[in-house]
């Protein structure tokens, strides 16, 4: 998985593998991951896969099962550099949240409530969560108690950067490309994902602890430029 691009959907190749491939002869691994390359979502893959494999899973039982694996755990594999906290990481840690059926609760950044099993993190808690999770020790530690972000300036000015962060005004949410944004809802009790467009996002901001690209620095200067010489 990791040769073929696709690192991040390791531990779904896996739960697929280990549910429904007991009576698959001639299996290659190689041939077996170019299936997710080219897959553009997960009802295309499970196609391909029976296709493919004459097999027969059922699209939504798969994705009960992914879902209620992916909450029990964090996924060790979209982490591309698990020595700094970086933007890139941060959209794929709201990428998983949105994946693995987070809920929303007051307080929590991430962590599986004792009562229900679940995992929960409240709208600033969702970057939280990201920036106090340790890779190695797969554990929370509590660094960051408060999330300090700056607003750079509206959103017409957003680079195309993952990662970046987007509020309205009270809520924060992740940009994860492809102009959809990532954030933890209130109002609908989960992680959700919608358009940028469809939203109410004002502005885009950094959040201190997460670094960012050069692309993020110009669109920073540019929009102080900007404002310099309309003053």
């Amino acid at each position: 998985m990791a040769n073929a691009g696709v690192r991040d959907q390791t531990i779904k190749a896996q739960l697929i593998y280990m549910s429904y491939f007991d009576e698959v002869q001639n299996f290659n691994a190689e041939s077996y991951a170019d299936l997710f390359v080219v897959a553009p979502n997960d009802s295309d893959l499970i196609a391909a896969i029976n296709s493919t494999y004459g097999l027969d899973i059922d699209y939504d039982e798969f994705v009960r099962t992914y879902t209620f694996v992916m909450n029990s755990t964090i996924n060790a594999f979209m982490f591309t550099d698990t020595s700094t906290k970086n933007c890139a990481d941060l959209a794929a840690w709201a990428a998983n949240a949105y994946i693995s059926g987070w809920g929303y609760m007051n307080g929590f950044i991430g962590e599986r409530n004792e009562t229900d099993r679940i995992r929960y993190a409240d709208n600033a808690g969702l970057v939280l969560g990201y920036l106090n999770y340790s890779p190695t020790d797969k554990k929370f530690d509590s660094a960051y108690s408060t999330l300090v972000y700056t607003e750079q300036g509206g959103i017409d000015t957003m680079p195309e950067v993952v990662g970046i962060g987007l509020f309205d005004g009270s809520q924060h949410g992740i940009y994860v490309g492809n102009g959809e944004v990532i954030y933890s809802s209130e109002s609908l009790g989960y992680v959700t994902k919608e358009n940028v467009s469809n939203g109410s996002w004002t502005s885009w901001c950094t959040y201190d602890g997460v670094t960012y690209p050069q692309e993020v620095t110009d669109a920073i200067q540019s929009v102080n430029e900007d404002s310099s010489s309309e003053n």
